[in-house]
């Protein structure tokens, strides 16, 4: 799964930066200011908090502000991940996956081992992760979750579970090809470095 992750302190700098590069398929209004970049320092990002996500919208390419987590239909909680082998067969995930996918920027995201010690993934020599994502919207607001996959040998000792994780010139396909987007729900995730933390970090506090 993917329940919590990090944007650091250049992380506006960085997207700013990625959707220079990417001039003319996205725009970067609006997105500074918001809750997403409300710290000067880095931060951790929590389900039911706000995030920048990346999405088409009128046949454009923007940054937006977006909770993390559907409303559970079944009770109290939050859905924040879908598993990539079944998210097209999921009545509460099968028209977002089809219409309205986007890609969650993130610098590092955390997961806990069996003895609840927190470990921290990230690339090696890349400074973002492009998540694979989709969203919707409950009324005023606009809400996503992050896609996970089986979990590689680079993290599988941690947790069998871990992000669809795309690269920089994936995003185009996965946002708006409709024809492509289905094979990235079984790529082949990139290797990943990690970092244990020993100190008694639980995930609940």
């Amino acid at each position: 799964m993917c329940g919590r992750y990090y944007v650091k302190d250049t992380f506006e700098k960085e997207v700013r930066a990625l959707l220079k590069e990417l001039h003319g398929q996205f725009r970067a209004e609006s997105i500074s200011g918001t809750e997403a970049f409300a710290s000067p320092e880095g931060h951790d990002v929590f389900p039911g908090s706000s995030a920048l996500v990346l999405k088409e919208s009128a046949g454009s390419f923007e940054a937006a502000e977006m909770i993390w987590g559907f409303p559970n239909p079944k009770g109290k909680g939050l859905l924040i991940n879908a598993r990539a082998e079944t998210v097209l067969q999921k009545p509460a995930f099968s028209d977002s996956i089809l219409r309205r996918r986007c890609i969650i920027p993130a610098s590092r995201f955390y997961e806990w081992d069996r003895s609840k010690t927190k470990v921290t993934f990230y690339r090696e020599k890349k400074d973002m992760l492009y998540f694979a994502g989709f969203y919707r919207s409950f009324g005023k607001e606009s809400r996503f979750i992050i896609l996970t996959t089986e979990a590689n040998d680079s993290m599988r000792q941690t947790h069998d579970r871990m992000p669809v994780i795309l690269e920089k010139d994936e995003i185009l396909l996965w946002i708006r090809e409709e024809k492509e987007f289905p094979r990235f729900l079984e790529k082949k995730m990139p290797a990943l470095l990690h970092e244990q933390d020993y100190e008694q970090m639980r995930i609940f506090g």
